[in-house]
């Protein structure tokens, strides 16, 4: 019984040793990839003041991967330097800070959690994203990270180089030209200097503070810029610019020497005038010396009056005195011809006499001419025209108690005609232009117009009359 009893046993042991290795078991899952390290890099370890640097965060995973980090960006100096969320860090000031990133929670879904004292593997993805996250029975959680670091040096940008500009290099005297400064910096940029203006030569050009120099007197100057040291962080020395600029007076280029008359008589005055044309284009009064080619036909003073000595041609001439324009070697001429010429001989004194209609032709030197007619007869006409023109028109005779006529008429000669005046006789007689002034008998009252051809004689009756020849 006892021998079957334990075959029996060993039997159920025999298949319950079957069961147990016929039944499968689950495989433990693979371990999820863990960080091991996050890298923070940038192009350049060192920037300037005011200028910006984009940092680059990755991790690597413990299955050798890497990736881009996800996380919180700061900076353990910001009065150094500052960073921005997407990793841009801004120069503050001098100095050195450090940019990190903390890795954010489950960035590789890894989670600890204890319960009996034994660890569970899961790769939860709700739960924070953090290396690691470690959860206590307690309910508590203690977050793990890792942190990525790069050390930055912020510098303060000095000058290099001073340059002086402008657009021209050369002014005249009175002209204004815009100076511009600009200074390079070591760190390749350029900007607007600020700084004092100065020049070595006052008596050439002056400067403003603004840059603005105006030219005194011709001559080559320097134009210099200084920077003013501690805007620039300059300590030991200062840094200057300079540009050398000719200063040029105008000068005469031409001479135009004019008169209102090129043809004067013996004894006549005439005024002559000078302009200069200068090399700026612009005109003005000359002043310089007045000459003449021949003073035995004409004599000048300096005022520029000519006076006629004898007949003949003359050259009158001007020269700009050098000196007044800026000019060391020589003057600009100009010149006018003159002709003088001599008055002509003089002429006898016309008249003619007649009586009753008659066409004859008086000389053309005839400006002023005293008519007279009597009649002794009743009544009659007398009526006298020269080239086409009413000169005379009376009516005679004891019927109108007038029977003698006397008037004195400008003209400039011409064709006469005496019509309708039978029995009439008259005398036309040449007068002095000074003694008809003075007639007291008649006055000249009947003034032609400009289209009559007596106009030109009225012409001269009017200069003598004011005082002119």
């Amino acid at each position: 019984m006892k021998k079957y009893l334990l075959l029996s046993g060993l039997f159920v042991l025999f298949c319950l040793m079957l069961s147990c290795k016929n039944t499968p078991t689950t495989p433990d899952p693979p371990a999820a990839p863990t960080i091991t390290a996050v890298t923070v890099t940038s192009t350049n370890s060192t920037i300037w003041i005011g200028q910006t640097e984009q940092m680059t965060a990755t991790v690597t995973m413990s299955d050798g991967t890497t990736k881009a980090a996800t996380g919180t960006w700061g900076s353990d100096n910001t009065n150094v330097a500052t960073v921005d969320q997407s990793g841009l860090v801004t120069g503050i000031a001098t100095g050195e800070a450090t940019i990190y990133i903390d890795t954010t929670n489950n960035q590789s879904g890894l989670v600890t959690r204890a319960t009996t004292g034994e660890t569970t593997i899961l790769n939860d993805k709700n739960d924070n994203q953090s290396g690691l996250v470690t959860r206590t029975t307690t309910g508590e959680t203690t977050i793990l990270s890792l942190r990525g670091t790069k050390k930055l040096s912020v510098k303060k940008s000095i000058p290099t180089v001073v340059t002086v500009t402008s657009n021209r290099s050369e002014i005249w005297v009175g002209e204004t030209e815009q100076m511009t400064a600009t200074v390079t910096m070591d760190d390749g940029t350029t900007k607007e200097a600020t700084g004092n203006w100065g020049t070595d030569k006052k008596k050439v050009a002056t400067v403003s503070q603004s840059g603005l120099v105006t030219g005194i007197d011709a001559g080559d100057v320097t134009i210099w810029f200084r920077l003013v040291g501690d805007q620039y962080a300059i300590t030991t020395q200062t840094m200057r610019g300079t540009k050398i600029l000719t200063v040029r007076k105008h000068v005469p280029t031409s001479v135009a020497v004019t008169s209102y008359r090129s043809t004067i008589m013996v004894g006549e005055r005439e005024q002559m005038y000078a302009r200069v044309t200068m090399s700026d284009g612009s005109k003005m009064d000359a002043t310089g010396k007045w000459s003449t080619t021949n003073s035995g036909v004409a004599s000048i003073d300096q005022s520029g009056l000519v006076r006629g000595i004898a007949k003949g041609n003359v050259t009158i001439l001007f020269e700009t005195v050098g000196d007044q324009y800026g000019m060391t070697v020589q003057g600009v001429v100009g010149s006018k011809t003159l002709t003088v010429n001599a008055p002509e001989p003089p002429k006898p004194m016309w008249s003619k006499s007649g009586s009753g209609d008659m066409v004859f032709y008086m000389p053309s030197y005839v400006r002023v001419v005293r008519v007279t007619g009597t009649y002794s007869g009743y009544a009659q006409n007398f009526i006298v025209y020269v080239d086409g023109w009413l000169l005379v028109n009376e009516l005679m005779g004891t019927g109108f108690s007038q029977t003698y006529f006397s008037g004195t008429y400008l003209t400039s000669g011409g064709v006469v005609e005496i019509k309708s005046s039978s029995g009439v006789a008259w005398t036309f007689t040449q007068v002095n232009v000074t003694t008809a002034l003075t007639n007291t008998t008649r006055e000249i009252t009947d003034i032609p117009s400009p289209s009559d051809p007596r106009y030109r004689a009225y012409e001269i009756y009017r200069r003598v009359a004011a005082g002119k020849k």
